[in-house]
């Protein structure tokens, strides 16, 4: 059930962003909308649930005795109250905060970050190889967060996609 639940936690976060991988921890989580427009805790969402999950896991990976809410205390006594940027820092974490309710998490403890991949390589087992081409070397499983996306992130539109969108587009003459 525990690794289940490491998995879930870390498998849930947004593909979006280049520093989230399916299979492993890097050195930094994105947080989607962790924060409201009014700069108070998102409760629409469980991304605060995925940060209580986040901080449990490496607490017990450390051996100390896990202190559900402790960097959402840290977070609201450094923060304040509206939205605005704010950076907090524990014993697991530095957490930047911006004003659009986005939170990036740095890890502080490498050596947690391997137990946690180590365990999530357990608990996907086999299925981790899978999650690079065969073709691919080494040089694949770097960290590659200051690397613009292949191709700068362009989904070229299929043929049929465009010709449906045109074929529907609603244009009289005069508009542009």
């Amino acid at each position: 059930i525990f690794l289940r639940g490491l998995a879930r936690a870390f498998s849930s976060l947004d593909r979006r962003f280049k520093s989230h991988d399916g299979f492993k921890v890097g050195s930094r989580i994105i947080l989607d909308r962790l924060m409201s427009d009014m700069g108070t805790w998102n409760h629409r969402s469980d991304v605060e649930g995925a940060l209580i999950d986040i901080e449990r896991i490496f607490a017990m990976f450390d051996g100390e005795q896990p202190s559900p809410g402790g960097l959402r205390r840290a977070i609201e006594a450094n923060r304040g109250w509206g939205a605005r940027q704010s950076e907090t820092e524990t014993r697991y974490f530095k957490v930047r905060i911006f004003k659009n309710g986005n939170a990036h998490l740095w890890m502080q403890r490498p050596e947690l970050v391997r137990k946690v991949n180590l365990k999530l390589a357990a608990y996907y087992g086999d299925a981790l190889a899978d999650a690079a081409p065969a073709d691919c070397g080494p040089d694949i499983f770097k960290t590659r967060s200051n690397v613009p996306a292949k191709d700068l992130a362009f989904y070229p539109t299929p043929a049929a996609v465009a010709e449906l969108a045109l074929k529907e587009l609603y244009c009289r003459s005069g508009m542009r």
